[in-house]
């Protein structure tokens, strides 16, 4: 892709929006577009940026499952934190999706660090979103029950439809979204099950139907995904 055109796409990356131009030829010279089948792990280094399709963040515990640490889907960047460290990306990055995305490289990153102050101050508020996420995700983890970390990502995700209710399309099996929770695929089975007998939800393959007596609920301290904890930081 010409350079011209890395360096346009970047100015509609919010982390690098209206950065000065010598920065973003910086690092648009260093910016690849990938392609990731399902199921593809990414195995590359610097900062990603997710264009379209969603990836998990995973580790391996002891036992040999797995635990989602978040799903990453459009708009949303990875490889902050590696790039100030030796180490490389402490979870695996694999697609649940076919995705395209941006991948720039660390030095050039680095660099633009360097000379542009408001790249690092961007990055940091970034990075303490994260951060924020995690501390949040830990307190639901201990004080929420399965079914209110359920109800409550539900809600997140959830789309305003015409006729009083919401609809969650989501774009990954359900049992990405049950490791991403902390539960095992047969809980979260039982969980919609109980909700859609109580009149919460109704569960078409991926598509679930939010209904109004759901939606009326506050949300409380559940797990959500990180684009939506941006708004603390607004």
């Amino acid at each position: 892709m010409p350079l011209e055109d890395l360096s346009l796409i970047l100015n509609q990356v919010g982390l690098f929006r209206d950065l000065p131009q010598e920065v973003r030829e910086i690092l648009a010279r260093a910016t690849q577009v990938l392609s990731l089948a399902k199921g593809q792990a990414f195995q590359g280094s610097g900062v990603g940026h997710v264009m379209s399709g969603h990836l998990k963040q995973a580790i391996t515990t002891p036992d040999g499952s797995e635990k989602v640490i978040d799903i990453l889907g459009p708009h949303r960047q990875f490889g902050l934190a590696e790039l100030f460290g030796r180490a490389g990306h402490a979870c695996a990055v694999v697609a649940v999706t076919p995705v395209v995305l941006l991948q720039i490289g660390r030095e050039a990153v680095l660099q633009a660090l360097e000379i542009c102050p408001e790249l690092p101050r961007r990055m940091l508020g970034e990075m303490a979103r994260r951060q924020f996420s995690i501390e949040h995700e830990m307190a639901a983890d201990g004080c929420q029950s399965g079914a209110s970390r359920v109800e409550e990502y539900l809600l997140s995700l959830a789309e305003p439809t015409r006729d009083g209710r919401a609809l969650v399309d989501l774009p990954f099996p359900k049992l990405v979204m049950a490791a991403r929770l902390g539960l095992t695929p047969e809980t979260l089975s039982r969980i919609f099950r109980e909700m859609s007998e109580a009149g919460l939800i109704e569960v078409r393959g991926r598509q679930v139907w939010l209904q109004p007596c759901l939606l009326g609920r506050k949300p409380t301290r559940g797990v959500r995904p990180s684009s939506q904890l941006a708004h603390a930081f607004c």
